[in-house]
């Protein structure tokens, strides 16, 4: 006899697969969503919104080695989270703050939308 929990997964996981990808939520907001589900890339935004910001600079912040650094600029580059400008001889990055903006009112509107928020 199957146990309550059990039956919630395999339903869940029935749903679930019988799901075509039309029926998921935006898929870029997906993807924006896991680019700042990091400590470090969330860190890394918050710290740039105002203050633009070298990898030299990030390396010395968060104690990390300029390959990891790289690998976070790197995710957040392709989610167009954070932009480069170079400046003589360095390379500055910000982020960019509308993007963000957009990226919580469209969480916003997802969570109204799946009757999760009051109104």
């Amino acid at each position: 006899m199957n146990t309550f929990s059990e039956q919630l997964n395999l339903s869940y996981a029935l749903s679930y697969e019988n799901q075509s990808e039309d029926n998921f939520v935006d898929r870029e907001l997906v993807n924006e969503l896991k680019s700042v589900s990091d400590k470090v890339r969330l860190s890394i935004l918050i710290d740039t919104r105002d203050n633009p910001m070298t990898t030299s600079q990030m390396t010395a912040r968060y104690s990390l080695t300029i390959g990891n650094i790289s690998k976070h600029i790197k995710i957040l580059r392709n989610a167009n989270l954070l932009h480069r400008k170079r400046i003589k001889h360095e390379v500055f990055y910000f982020s960019d703050k509308e993007k963000l903006s957009n990226i919580i009112s469209r969480l916003i509107d997802v969570t109204n939308y799946s009757g999760l928020m009051k109104k």
